[in-house]
């Protein structure tokens, strides 16, 4: 069971350490440094620190292999709760949204209630006295607008430098600021609003765990006016609607009562005083592509036998052709909800579970037995995969392909098309087989064959060949499989590097020769799954090999020059590289955002070199740096690094002067190129 959390409140705090404390598995996704450094990392406990797009949502939710989603973020983060509940319907996830309960709180008569911040502005421009604002660090440039403002204002906020720095910029400074861990006490609110002198106290309606009553005393007690952002008509009206549409809500007591209740699911503790644990067993079964008359004799013997069936209602609908009486059913594809039910209806000795294809490749089945209650015996009945299907009707079989799963999930193909492999995937969504198209033409992959197939077993079944440019711009069914197949001319590819020279374009950039790139990515120590940076890529020579090995990771180039930049990604469509991403901008700025790297080549530093390594070990202090130094400044900055710096002490320096022989009519000259330095250090002991 795995459960992820977006917080940043007091709510998503108090859950994130009441799962961790149940020994639940739980991330938790919060989007300030102040809000990460409030919680304590363990075995149970994984923070993640940063905002997330609709998008990374998904990819987060789908690399944490969530299992369950809890939204406890603010109840005024309207686009960032919509964007978590789309996340979640997309992969057909749990999603809980914890609520926080209305307080009705006495302010006196002297209480003004806006629908926004702004509202809440427009109301103060004709006033005159001091204004205590506690509506956030993010609301504040609105509050801009008041003639004045920076001596009227004083700003209560989170007491994080990104915060503090942002007031400040806005003139938010000095006794107008004050940086503070809330919730406040009724006293503490009551004395910084005498000692502001403040008439208007601006907050929103937080509810117990953000304050409010306490801030509605002190505005009666210090004589200012309250005035009250209010709650979002949508939230206010999320139980009702929510339970409608058959979605959780629940408060944090719930919530917490529920992960008690989780828990001993998880771990199957059940009190039987004096009463015997009978035996169950459950079944999760295999119905193949589809159709019900491939469904192996055990299966349908199983179907016969149990008492309840549960699944999607296509799955349903397909084994009750195989029964001879009816069955009671419970439709659901929700590990959750399949778990709570089995442990709700505890009479049940033996059901069954169905998913479509085959319980051994990617499949829902994946994780199910371990929600289930202890006493349950779980057998699992295979099925005819989609694929075995697919690649029988063309008359091929499994161990002439490469076999992969892109439901749900990111996989880079060509690499592997390359590599002379047959691939059959599994796609999911009705784009994701136009959008590879588009990608193998854009890389000069027109000519790959592609077979597809769509509704596999049913009697609209379609099965069509063509190339790239057939599929692109076109849906296919949500479920599709296809078989790529490349041509021998894209195959060729080196499986150590070494390619020459002139394999890549040159223009008037700078280029890591042959023999000195084949050094430094030895001493980079690469492997198929790396994730690297190629700084100061010029041509991309040493990115693009490195790319070539690493086919089942990443290259970042990273470069801030116009021509180069434009020339590596040229040498990366020539060579069919699609698993380098091209950054545009300066080490170390242009690194922030990258992930964090295993393994860095460093063959331009513009003078920066210390500040480029410190911003490489913060993201990871193990990763492998190799960098190449022509001048003597440059090698007097590495044996500087090596003398001082710890991570840099093991650095292993030599020195490389690359002699060729060259004909002059019936002589044979020698000509030598400028001598190099390769520094390599840190990387796994």
């Amino acid at each position: 069971m795995k459960l992820v959390i977006f917080g940043g409140t007091t709510e998503g705090r108090v859950l994130t350490e009441k799962a961790a404390a149940l020994q639940i598995p739980v991330t938790v996704s919060v989007s300030t440094e102040y809000g990460a450094e409030l919680l304590t990392e363990s075995a149970f406990l994984t923070v993640h620190q940063g905002n997330l797009t609709e998008e990374e949502m998904e990819q987060f939710l789908l690399s944490e292999q969530a299992e369950l989603c809890m939204d406890a973020t603010h109840p005024y983060a309207e686009l960032v709760t919509a964007n978590i509940r789309r996340a979640c319907e997309e992969l057909s996830l749990p999603y809980i949204r914890i609520l926080r309960n209305e307080e009705a709180a006495d302010a006196g008569e002297d209480r003004v209630s806006v629908k926004s911040v702004e509202e809440a502005v427009s109301f103060l421009q004709g006033t005159e006295g001091n204004i205590f604002i506690a509506t956030g660090s993010k609301e504040l440039e609105k509050y801009t607008q008041l003639p004045g403002f920076r001596e009227r204002c004083m700003a209560r906020i989170l007491p994080s430098e990104e915060a503090i720095a942002k007031a400040v910029s806005l003139g938010f400074a000095g006794k107008h600021l004050i940086a503070m861990q809330g919730p406040f006490s009724e006293a503490l609110n009551e004395a910084m609003l005498k000692s502001t002198e403040s008439r208007f106290f601006v907050t929103k309606s937080s509810g117990k765990e953000g304050g409010f009553a306490e801030k509605c005393r002190a505005a009666k007690a210090a004589g200012a006016t309250l005035i009250v952002v209010e709650r979002p008509g949508a939230e206010q009206a999320d139980r009702n609607e929510e339970q409608k549409a058959g979605k959780q809500t629940m408060t944090l007591q719930e919530a917490c009562q529920f992960l008690e209740g989780l828990a001993d699911g998880i771990s199957g503790r059940e009190v039987h005083e004096g009463a015997h644990i009978c035996a169950r067993e459950v079944y999760l079964a295999g119905m193949g592509p589809g159709r019900a008359s491939l469904l192996p004799a055990e299966t349908c013997q199983v179907l016969q036998s149990c008492e309840v069936l549960i699944g999607s209602a296509r799955m349903i609908k397909e084994a009750c052709q195989v029964l001879t009486e009816d069955k009671p059913c419970f439709i659901s594809v929700r590990k959750e909800e399949i778990a709570a039910y089995l442990k709700e209806h505890s009479s049940i000795k033996r059901a069954a579970v169905l998913y479509s294809g085959d319980v051994g490749f990617s499949s829902g089945a994946r994780g199910m037995e371990e929600l289930l209650p202890e006493e349950c015996r779980v057998i699992r009945l295979p099925g005819i995969s989609s694929p075995v299907y697919f690649l029988s009707e063309l008359g091929l079989s499994l161990e002439e392909v490469v076999l992969v799963s892109c439901h749900g999930k990111e996989l880079d193909l060509i690499p592997l098309l390359l590599e002379g492999k047959k691939v059959c995937a599994l796609l999911g969504g009705r784009n994701q087989l136009s959008e590879l198209c588009e990608k193998l033409i854009s890389y000069g992959l027109s000519d790959v064959v592609i077979t597809a197939g769509e509704r596999l077993s049913y009697p609209e079944e379609r099965i069509r060949k063509g190339w790239p440019e057939d599929f692109a711009g076109k849906e296919t069914d949500s479920l599709t499989i296809v078989l790529l197949e490349g041509t021998e001319r894209d195959t060729d590819r080196r499986s150590l590097p070494g390619l020459p020279d002139a394999a890549f374009c040159r223009g008037r950039v700078p280029m890591t020769k042959e023999e000195i790139r084949i050094l430094s990515l030895a001493k980079l120590n690469l492997k198929r799954d790396s994730i690297v940076y190629d700084i100061g890529s010029g041509s991309g020579s040493v990115g693009i090999e490195a790319a070539l090995f690493a086919t089942e990771g990443k290259v970042y180039a990273v470069e801030k020059k116009e021509e180069a930049y434009a020339l590596t990604g040229e040498n990366a469509k020539k060579l069919k590289v699609s698993n380098l991403l091209q950054i545009k901008g300066e080490a170390p700025e242009a690194l922030r955002d990258l992930p964090s790297p295993t393994h860095v080549f460093i063959g331009g530093s513009s003078g920066r070199l210390p500040e480029i390594i410190e911003a490489v070990l913060q993201k990871n202090d193990r990763a492998r740096i190799v960098m190449n130094a022509i001048t003597l400044e440059t090698l007097e900055t590495l044996l500087r690094l090596k003398k001082e710096s710890p991570h840099c002490r093991n650095m292993e320096l030599i020195q490389v002067q690359i002699t060729r022989v060259k004909e002059l009519s019936v002589y044979h000259l020698t000509e030598s190129e400028n001598p190099v330095w390769i520094a390599a250090f840190g990387g796994e002991e």
